[in-house]
């Protein structure tokens, strides 16, 4: 007992490890840092570049719905471990592409597919079936991962760039991205046990027939998921762009990422320790209103430290995203549901995100300036916070979500 104990905790360790330098990271914390690379090399427009991030987070929606699938068919680290390995593949073998739009869209949409595995979701499916009453800081935990990537991935992205070019760039982050991840999923992962108890006929058939989908509970969450998806990639997928039409330096700029990479990481920790005390639709709403706030320092700051403290919003909410995400659907749906209606949820974080990029694609490229799609984003942030307030009590609360207590 003490020994499965002991052992589960391996698997937050793997998420942690797997979400440092998971999907989001390297594509919104390095990519935009290479892609200066190849704009230049290519004399390409920027819309390229945003268009190629629509396609990666478009295809980032139907690789979750078929690791949803897989997951539960095969188990989190046969499933993910698949997965991981297409995304770091492809990765690196954009430093081989030639200069053909078409094949970077293609790639990036590969890149977001496999990249599907790289996230939180898989590990949050391990998760909630070893945690119950320390849920919410197992997930936070997990998540901080990917706040230690998001502060450490423009450093190690802009070191790449100086030594070796965007090609490096491309084949380092992937090789570091497969390494790391797939240790932790080979090595560290325990299989969860599920519920502990045999799902029912109905059980199955409710989620063979995605009746969830037809849910209010399910619509208060997803709306709001896709809006702060909205929201949060269209500003950091575009950050680097801004800044730089502003005229701050490379290094501000770095330092800006980093920002809000460090203050994401620590909202990871400590929304995973407040999900465990506070009801989660009211933390979230709070954490979607600081994004409105950040997105407001950040396109009216004139002093970089303002730019920063917008950032640092940012990031805040950018962070608590993933903890928000897999704790509210464990404390609405059972179990035997989890991993599909989470592989659901993925899809409209992933979408959002998607529709993000192209609002601020387009917003340029109709007025050469980044602030309508700001404005859009203010406004789509604000309807969120009020449809997650509507969410009723939790519909398995601690201590009712799984008929035996995980180990220990």
């Amino acid at each position: 007992m003490i020994e499965e104990s002991f052992g589960r905790w391996w698997t937050v360790l793997a998420g942690t490890m797997g979400s440092a330098v998971g999907s989001g990271i390297v594509v919104l914390y390095a990519f935009p840092l290479f892609a200066t690379g190849f704009q230049q090399e290519f004399h390409w427009d920027r819309v390229i570049y945003s268009y190629c991030l629509t396609g990666y987070l478009l295809a980032t929606g139907f690789g979750t719905v078929t690791l949803g699938i897989a997951l539960r068919r095969y188990g989190v680290r046969a499933a993910a471990s698949a997965y991981v390995f297409l995304f770091a593949l492809t990765i690196a073998s954009i430093a081989f592409l030639p200069p053909s739009a078409p094949l970077f869209y293609g790639a990036f949409a590969l890149v977001g597919f496999g990249g599907a595995a790289a996230t939180a979701m898989p590990y949050a499916v391990a998760v909630a079936g070893w945690f119950d009453e320390r849920r919410g800081l197992a997930l936070g935990l997990v998540n901080a991962g990917a706040g230690f990537g998001s502060t450490c991935a423009p450093l190690l992205a802009r070191f790449l760039m100086g030594h070796y070019g965007w090609r490096g760039g491309f084949i380092g982050m992937g090789l570091l991205a497969g390494l790391v991840a797939l240790f932790g999923l080979r090595v560290l992962v325990r299989e969860p046990e599920g519920d502990r108890t045999a799902p029912t006929a109905a059980t199955v058939t409710r989620t063979r027939g995605f009746v969830y989908l037809r849910t209010p509970t399910f619509w208060h969450i997803a709306v709001p998921i896709v809006g702060v998806s909205i929201a949060t990639f269209g500003v950091m997928g575009t950050m680097v762009a801004f800044l730089g039409d502003r005229g701050v330096s490379a290094g501000d700029i770095a330092l800006t990422l980093s920002t809000a990479g460090l203050a994401s990481w620590v909202a990871r920790i400590a929304t995973g320790y407040l999900l465990d005390r506070v009801f989660a639709p009211h933390l979230a709403a709070l954490t979607f209103l600081l994004a409105v706030a950040g997105i407001v320092f950040l396109a009216f700051a004139p002093h970089q430290v303002i730019r920063l403290a917008g950032a640092a919003l940012i990031g805040v909410t950018l962070g608590s995203e993933g903890d928000l995400v897999a704790f509210l659907l464990s404390r609405y749906y059972d179990f035997a549901n989890y991993s599909r209606v989470l592989g659901a949820m993925w899809v409209c974080w992933a979408w959002g995100g998607g529709i993000g990029t192209f609002i601020a694609g387009t917003s340029f490229r109709l007025t050469h300036s980044y602030l309508t799609g700001f404005g859009i984003f203010i406004a789509v942030l604000l309807v969120s916070s009020a449809v997650i307030l509507r969410l009723g009590p939790y519909g398995h609360p601690q201590h009712a979500a799984m008929p035996v207590t995980s180990p220990g």
